[in-house]
Protein backbone atom coordinates (compact mmCIF):
# COMPACT_ATOMS: atom_id res chain seq x y z
CA UNK A 1 0.00 0.00 0.00
CA UNK A 2 1.34 3.70 -1.15
CA UNK A 3 1.50 5.83 1.93
CA UNK A 4 -0.45 9.06 1.21
CA UNK A 5 1.56 12.44 1.05
CA UNK A 6 0.22 13.27 4.45
CA UNK A 7 2.23 10.66 5.61
CA UNK A 8 5.34 11.26 3.22
CA UNK A 9 5.37 14.37 4.89
CA UNK A 10 5.09 13.25 8.46
CA UNK A 11 7.93 10.80 7.40
CA UNK A 12 10.71 12.65 5.47
CA UNK A 13 9.73 16.82 6.74
CA UNK A 14 13.30 17.41 7.77
CA UNK A 15 17.03 16.89 5.69
CA UNK A 16 18.10 14.87 9.05
CA UNK A 17 15.02 12.36 8.43
CA UNK A 18 16.14 12.02 4.70
CA UNK A 19 19.51 11.31 5.13
CA UNK A 20 18.56 8.88 7.65
CA UNK A 21 16.29 6.83 5.44
CA UNK A 22 18.98 7.22 2.13
CA UNK A 23 21.87 5.86 4.23
CA UNK A 24 19.55 2.88 5.25
CA UNK A 25 19.18 2.43 1.83
CA UNK A 26 22.79 2.72 0.75
CA UNK A 27 24.20 0.77 3.34
CA UNK A 28 21.85 -1.89 4.99
CA UNK A 29 24.57 -3.18 6.95
CA UNK A 30 25.96 0.46 8.57
CA UNK A 31 27.96 3.01 7.08
CA UNK A 32 31.22 2.33 4.86
CA UNK A 33 33.26 4.06 2.75
CA UNK A 34 32.83 4.23 -0.64
CA UNK A 35 37.03 4.53 -1.01
CA UNK A 36 38.03 1.64 1.08
CA UNK A 37 35.32 0.15 2.23
CA UNK A 38 36.28 0.68 6.02
CA UNK A 39 33.56 0.74 8.94
CA UNK A 40 34.60 3.01 10.65
CA UNK A 41 32.97 6.21 9.64
CA UNK A 42 32.79 9.66 11.10
CA UNK A 43 30.02 11.98 10.61
CA UNK A 44 29.75 15.84 10.97
CA UNK A 45 27.94 18.89 9.21
CA UNK A 46 29.32 21.91 7.61
CA UNK A 47 28.58 25.05 5.57
CA UNK A 48 28.63 24.63 2.04
CA UNK A 49 29.67 27.34 -0.96
CA UNK A 50 25.93 28.05 -1.06
CA UNK A 51 25.28 28.61 2.79
CA UNK A 52 23.67 25.14 2.59
CA UNK A 53 24.57 23.02 5.76
CA UNK A 54 26.38 19.55 4.48
CA UNK A 55 26.34 16.56 6.21
CA UNK A 56 29.19 14.42 5.57
CA UNK A 57 31.06 11.27 6.09
CA UNK A 58 34.49 10.97 6.60
CA UNK A 59 36.41 7.19 6.84
CA UNK A 60 38.64 7.25 9.76
CA UNK A 61 41.32 4.82 7.99
CA UNK A 62 41.40 6.61 4.47
CA UNK A 63 40.69 9.79 5.31
CA UNK A 64 37.62 9.86 2.59
CA UNK A 65 35.02 12.97 3.18
CA UNK A 66 31.88 11.93 1.12
CA UNK A 67 28.29 12.56 1.45
CA UNK A 68 25.08 10.02 1.37
CA UNK A 69 24.20 11.92 -2.29
CA UNK A 70 27.82 11.19 -3.38
CA UNK A 71 26.98 8.79 -6.80
CA UNK A 72 23.36 9.82 -6.74
CA UNK A 73 21.34 11.58 -9.48
CA UNK A 74 21.44 14.06 -6.48
CA UNK A 75 25.07 14.20 -5.87
CA UNK A 76 26.26 18.51 -6.37
CA UNK A 77 22.36 19.33 -6.47
CA UNK A 78 21.51 22.22 -4.53
CA UNK A 79 18.41 21.09 -3.86
CA UNK A 80 17.50 19.89 -0.16
CA UNK A 81 16.78 15.97 0.41
CA UNK A 82 13.17 16.89 1.83
CA UNK A 83 12.61 18.20 -2.01
CA UNK A 84 14.03 15.41 -4.10
CA UNK A 85 12.23 13.08 -1.70
CA UNK A 86 8.69 14.66 -2.57
CA UNK A 87 9.50 14.42 -6.11
CA UNK A 88 10.12 11.04 -5.88
CA UNK A 89 7.22 10.81 -4.05
CA UNK A 90 5.12 12.59 -7.02
CA UNK A 91 6.68 10.95 -9.72
CA UNK A 92 6.47 7.34 -8.07
CA UNK A 93 2.76 8.01 -7.52
CA UNK A 94 1.34 9.72 -9.98
CA UNK A 95 -0.61 8.06 -12.55
CA UNK A 96 -0.01 10.68 -15.79
CA UNK A 97 3.37 11.57 -15.24
CA UNK A 98 4.77 14.94 -13.99
CA UNK A 99 5.62 17.69 -16.00
CA UNK A 100 9.49 18.99 -14.88
CA UNK A 101 8.21 22.05 -14.84
CA UNK A 102 6.56 21.87 -11.69
CA UNK A 103 9.59 21.33 -9.70
CA UNK A 104 11.29 24.33 -9.19
CA UNK A 105 13.43 24.51 -6.25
Amino acid sequence: MQASISQHFQKFNTEERCIAHFEQIRWPKGLRCPRCNGERISKFQTEGKAGKERHLCECVDCSYQYSVTSGTISHDSHVRLTKWFLASYLVCSSKKGIFAKGFKS
